[in-house]
């Protein structure tokens, strides 16, 4: 079933949300000259003129500024003549993409049987990203934590508005501390999405690699190392108050597509918003929403460089500043929570961040396919951990292509943005994406591209989330793209792959910024059920090169047989390590069996478990085989029912436990019975106690008459003597009289012999009764019988020292 869209006609107005009285220019699909959007082409020699206009992009030889038919007037006034100007729609659908019949957003398994409301064919809405966060959190308990970080604008003001919610995802999050500890918990990545509405695509990638995290975990090898060592932090949407308003203005029906399915709002549409909805302070100068829409710019609200390049002072410009830094509910909750994750540290322009600092963010923008890292307010301005900021922005940009670098070498010279601050103030490195280009969608692709924006963007979130545990260094080491691990029969580990130093992201443009590449000089390997759990690993030198080819042997240990991961780094000419990367393996191999017993001094009639367990060559235990285990004895009366052994005699049980092809054995040794009393076993010998009937019982058909028991304290099964009414006599048979024992034909105890005559009852299963039964034959033979008995009893009592 296709997820449901909006409701046609739920359409947010601006007097809904509490933005004035300003009235939405009606949308159609042909639009006048003046509704159209533009893009401005400017020499790069006026690109300070401009800085406070819309900048889309920039090279180094020009601008592109968005606008409408009034930027032409404001143009005109700041004296700057544009190269060329060109429709906004005629930018668009350079590149085309599969046609998409449904939506076919992802979801993590536990929920994949959800449904989401979207609009714009798939994209998901505010308040379906909302629902999608609690779900996540009750889906994965053990995985997720949801956390209210604070209040978007609207929501203070008592307008409605929503919470600001972050996703927490890391290994056993339940039992990690409190997230306000800074650097004393585990290394922390915050991803962030949508801070300008506008760029859409954004939320959905953060949505995407939320889930991938998700799916990831005990499945894939790096997701799960990741969450165990790292907290991974998601805002879906930075504000929300904002995309509520392009979602309604996305779910226009009069909305114009590209051949390609991406959108060309009219330029009075408020899917050009780019700023959160404030309008204290806000007039309307006109209808163009370019031009004029109410609200502050999140990413000009931050303190560092406040007001500076590339900020407006006017409420309706697009690069609205704010009254004051953190002025915003949305940039001073945010900016709130990133110092309880990690810790405050300034930097500024002279001080460096320590190597150890852990801790890395990215926020994800649209368009210009850009990776850009501190300062942006000033390119000029000394950063001091420089070196590992490029470093670790050209390995994000290896898999992307972006040009990366400062703000102002690549786009513009940009104050008061969030990375400026988290470097400058926190000490953790910062990164901004901009992701795509006017031939992708720009700003409103079709949902059709989002599989291939997130196979473009998500190896640079991933290392720099792998990395984020010592960002300053591992970000300056080499990179390990490929492992593959197998562990043998003796439990060595032998991981093979490919390292290079030659990752970094080579798009022209950033030819100049980009490292130098060195040669690859040794890999590091450790096998261990996490990487903070690494301690002993496994170094190998490898001929230098760019990229080599490596193969290192870990050799198996008590320690490390139970671990199912195996970590390899490589260094490079600089001496650094870099990032760990992950691979799977298996655990020791079983090797042998082991086995134990309940009872370890069992005696003659008891019964005991098996307990069967696998082992490994280092003797540690892998798991309880005992189900699976076929147990046998070299003693064949012992009664063996699953892992439950019997023994009915007393002596050395050689107990053999067999899985496939594995086989080990245990002696078990059985002693007599406490008080040698007899049990009437097969062979003869006594259980704790015999047994026998008080007294015979007399019949007619010649069933004993008189009293009559087994002579005191012998040991075996019982045999009685006695006269019947008709005076035949009768015993039990093989075995040696006891306490009170029983007799039978099989030598086990009974109850209720029957005997016949005076004399000693014999008891027994069988019934040893050789009543008459009118057969002269008999008499002989019953006879016989009882002299053996006698001859029986006079033996056991010479055995045990008895006068007979």
């Amino acid at each position: 079933m296709a997820p449901p869209s909006r409701r046609l006609g739920a359409v947010i107005t601006t007097a809904a949300l509490g933005l004035g009285t300003l009235a939405l220019a009606p949308t159609s699909a042909l639009a006048s000259p003046a509704d159209e959007a533009y893009l401005y082409t400017i020499d790069a020699a006026d690109a300070a003129a401009v800085d406070a206009l819309d900048v889309v992009s920039s090279d180094a030889e020009e601008v592109l500024v968005l606008g409408d038919a009034e930027t032409d007037d404001e143009l005109a006034r700041l004296g700057v003549e544009p190269l060329g100007t060109e429709r906004y729609a005629d930018s668009l659908g350079g590149t085309t993409v599969r046609a998409a019949a449904d939506a076919g957003y992802p979801l993590p398994d536990r929920i994949g049987a959800n449904e989401y409301e979207t609009f714009f064919g798939g994209y998901r809405t505010v308040a379906a990203q909302e629902q999608f966060a609690r779900d996540v959190a009750a889906a994965y308990p053990e995985l997720v934590q949801l956390v209210d970080y604070g209040d978007s604008w609207l929501k203070t003001q008592g307008r409605g508005g929503h919470d600001l919610l972050a996703l927490r995802i890391t290994a056993d999050v339940a039992g990690q501390p409190a997230y306000d500890d800074g650097q004393d918990g585990r290394p922390r990545f915050a991803l962030i999405a949508q801070s300008h509405p506008r760029e859409i695509i954004t939320s959905e990638l953060a949505w995407r690699y939320a889930s991938q995290l998700l799916d990831g975990y005990g499945a894939d090898a790096q997701t799960t190392a990741l969450l165990e060592g790292t907290e991974v932090w998601v805002v879906l949407q930075h504000n929300p108050d904002g995309a509520e308003l392009v979602e309604t203005a996305l779910d226009d029906p009069a909305l114009r597509l590209t051949a390609a399915g991406d959108a060309n709002p009219v330029s009075s549409s408020p899917a050009w918003q780019r700023k959160n909805v404030n309008d204290t302070g806000y007039v309307q100068t006109s209808t163009n929403w370019n031009s004029s829409h109410a609200g502050i710019d999140l990413n000009r609200n931050w303190a560092n460089g406040w007001g500076g390049a590339s900020t407006s002072a006017v409420p309706s410009a697009a690069t609205y500043k704010g009254t004051a830094p953190h002025s915003e509910p949305e940039v001073a909750a945010l900016s709130g929570l990133l110092t309880d994750l990690f810790g405050e540290y300034h930097v500024g322009e002279t001080t460096a961040a320590p190597d150890d600092r852990s801790g890395t963010y990215v926020n994800l923008h649209s368009y210009s396919n850009y990776v850009i890292y501190p300062y942006a307010y000033d390119s000029a301005a000394a950063v001091p951990n420089l070196d590992a900021l490029r470093a670790s922005g050209f390995r994000q940009s290896a898999g992307n292509g972006f040009d990366t670098g400062k703000a102002g070498e690549i786009l513009y010279d940009n104050s008061g943005n969030d990375i400026d601050w988290i470097y400058g103030e926190l000490g953790v490195p910062a990164f901004t994406y901009e992701i795509g280009t006017a031939g992708t969608g720009g700003f409103f692709p079709s949902y059709a591209r989002a599989d291939a924006f997130f196979e473009q963007v998500e190896p640079g979130i991933s290392f720099a989330a792998e990395a984020a545990y010592e960002p300053y260094t591992a970000s300056l080491g080499g990179v390990v793209t490929e492992a593959s691990a197998t562990r043998d029969e003796d439990g060595d580990v032998t991981v093979s792959g490919v390292a290079t130093d030659d990752s970094y992201g080579a798009n022209p443009a950033s030819a100049e910024r980009r490292p130098e590449v060195t040669t690859i000089t040794a890999v590091e390997a450790a096998v261990a059920p996490s990487r903070t759990a690494i301690e002993d690993t496994v170094e190998v030198a490898v001929d230098p090169a760019a990229t080599v080819d490596y193969t290192v042997t870990v050799p198996g240990t008590a320690e490390n047989a139970r671990a199912e991961s195996v970590f390899v780094r490589a260094k490079n000419g600089s001496g650094h390590w870099g990032p760990w990367l992950s691979a799977a393996t298996e655990t020791a191999p079983l090797s042998a069996l082991s086995l134990s017993v309940s009872d370890e001094a069992p005696r003659q009639g008891d019964t005991i478990e098996v307990t069967v367990s696998g082992t490994d060559a280092f003797g540690t235990v892998l798991a309880d085989l005992s189900e699976e285990a076929v147990l046998s004895s070299d003693v064949a009366s012992d009664v063996i029912e699953g892992t439950r052994v019997t023994f009915p005699t007393a002596s050395p049980h050689t107990i053999t436990a067999t899985v496939g092809e594995l086989s080990s054995s245990i002696v078990v040794e059985v002693t007599p019975a406490e008080d040698g009393g007899a049990s009437g076993l097969a062979d003869g010998s006594g259980s704790a106690e015999g047994s026998g009937s008080a007294e015979g019982s007399g019949s007619a058909d010649g069933s004993g008459t008189s009293a009559g028991s087994g002579s005191a304290d012998a040991s075996g099964s019982g045999t009685g003597t006695g006269t019947g009414t008709d005076g035949t006599s009768g015993s039990g048979a093989d075995g040696t009289a006891g306490s009170d024992a029983a007799g039978s034909s099989d030598g086990s105890g009974g109850s209720e012999a029957a005997g016949t005559g005076d004399g000693p009852a014999a008891a027994g299963d069988a019934r040893a009764s050789l009543a008459s039964t009118g057969t002269e034959l008999l008499v002989p033979l019953a006879g016989a019988i009882a002299l053996l008995a006698l001859a029986a009893v006079l033996l056991a009592r010479r055995r045990h020292g008895q006068r007979g």
